[in-house]
């Protein structure tokens, strides 16, 4: 590496760190996945989606929307409705570790827009549980593992669940490919077994063996089928497309809520968190960052501005800004969470970023 790399501290057009892992640099300081990188697709439209919706004729709904109290749900519940005319069941997962802003988000946001709500609670003692494990995993390695758990696995079970139950045959997703983490990252289960030694096993393997059991009774729970709740992968179960449509909003609608903010607020009387806009969601959300951060050098969230910053969605001073002032609150942020919710017995000293 030249010097004039070692003295980069990020890649001149992204915020990636010069020493984020599988990447390497240009004589001008830009790194592999910016000077490789291919823009997502261009949204195909709003009339393509809207013939995609499958026939709702004689029911009572076209859709199921799963609403977190996010910008990027609320704008898709938003256009759905005033955009599209279409007649929307919301469907919420509360993890119990759901924010009290977000709370209010979906609150008030259906009720501005007079769409009928259905909230599926967490198993609460389940849940607490599964972040007991990854506290552990914290205070024996230095990093919180499987931080968002079955998290998506309840997105999608409930949506399900929600969709059945109303005879509807779409559900309309809020999720974005601008913002998905698609390059590999070594953090995860992973990253917790290249930290293992000969004095953490022990509590490690103990720790991995209560984590998964009681991911897969929180995964029973949900109702999921018991072949696919005691499966020891993580990953997200898989939609069935056999009789219910999934579909991707942002498939069809450009991504461009980063400039909804003031829409939202005015029509849905719909709120940020204090300094963000994003990832605000869930009390959880920075232990989530913080384990990307000890591994990598950046945020989970600041991936995710890397990868907006190539998409040509955000400015790169704007998202180096909201990296920056991530890592200076990522300590505060992961002790408060732990207080709030009792879960700091077995010590947090491991909770730090320098």
């Amino acid at each position: 590496m030249s010097n004039y790399l070692s003295e980069l501290k990020r890649c001149t057009i992204c915020i990636l760190p010069v020493d984020f892992p599988g990447i390497s640099f240009d004589e001008n300081g830009v790194c592999s996945l910016c000077a490789n990188h291919k823009s997502a697709p261009v949204p195909i439209g709003s009339d393509v989606l809207q013939n995609k919706i499958l026939s709702a004729a004689g029911k009572v709904y076209d859709c199921v929307v799963p609403l977190s109290g996010g910008k990027d749900s609320s704008y898709v519940l938003y256009h759905a409705i005033k955009k599209m005319g279409l007649r929307v069941l919301a469907v919420n997962y509360n993890s119990g570790f759901q924010s009290a802003q977000a709370t209010e988000n979906v609150v008030n946001a259906c009720a501005k827009l007079n769409v009928p709500l259905k909230v599926f609670n967490a198993d609460f003692n389940l849940r607490k549980a599964l972040v007991r494990q990854v506290l552990k995993f914290g205070s024996l390695t230095g990093i919180p593992t499987g931080v968002c758990g079955n998290c998506e696995n309840a997105i999608r079970s409930y949506a399900l669940r929600a969709a059945r139950e109303a005879n509807v045959r779409t559900i309309l997703m809020g999720d974005s490919e601008a913002e998905k983490i698609n390059i590999p990252i070594p953090t995860g289960i992973g990253g917790l077994m290249r930290r293992v030694n000969a004095k953490n096993a022990a509590g490690v393997i103990k720790a991995l063996s209560a984590y998964y059991v009681t991911a897969s009774r929180e995964r029973k729970y949900m109702g999921i089928p018991v072949k696919d709740a005691f499966k020891l992968s993580m990953a997200p179960i898989e939609y069935p497309e056999n009789d219910i449509h999934v579909l991707h909003f942002f498939d069809y609608v450009p991504w461009e809520t980063m400039n909804k903010k003031e829409l939202l607020e005015k029509e849905l009387g719909w709120r940020a968190a204090e300094n963000r806009i994003s990832r605000f969601d869930c009390y959880l959300h920075p232990l989530d960052n913080l384990a990307f951060l000890k591994q990598l050098g950046i945020s989970k969230d600041g991936i995710i501005y890397a990868n907006l910053v190539r998409e040509g969605v955000m400015p790169r001073e704007q998202a180096l800004e909201q990296e920056l002032n991530i890592q200076k609150t990522i300590k505060a942020d992961c002790l408060e969470f732990a207080r709030k919710f009792g879960l700091d017995a077995q010590g947090t000293d491991w909770i730090d970023y320098n």
